[in-house]
């Protein structure tokens, strides 16, 4: 009875705040990211959107050095508008897995990639 009590509540209370509820990306081996990327290579942060208006952002990073794919300089990254958006900070070192759309130049990720 109790269990059938308890499953109503999580189910209501799933139901009336649906903007809370949230998936939650799995976190990869550093084998399993490698695998998932397309790209993925370090660099510095040189310039980014705007963090106070919503995702997607977009930044341009100095690439140091590359570990798969090829990544032109400057990188040119888009954080998607997925749940766990990268807040990248200029002037900061990272490290980038990412994918790319259309054989673009532009490198997508998010904190779901194991950026």
């Amino acid at each position: 009875m109790w269990r059938i009590a308890g499953l109503l509540i999580v189910v209501a209370t799933t139901l009336a705040l649906p903007g809370q509820a949230k998936a939650i990306c799995r976190i990869h081996t550093p084998d399993v990211a490698y695998d998932n990327a397309g790209v993925i290579f370090s660099g510095r942060v040189i310039s980014t959107d705007d963090l106070s208006k919503p995702p997607p952002w977009n930044t341009t990073m100095s690439v140091d050095r590359v570990w798969k794919g090829e990544v032109l300089a400057p990188a040119q990254v888009t954080v998607s508008s997925g749940i766990y958006p990268v807040r990248f900070q200029s002037g900061i070192d990272y490290l980038v897995y990412g994918v790319r759309v259309d054989e673009t130049p532009r490198i997508y990720t998010d904190a779901c990639t194991g950026t």
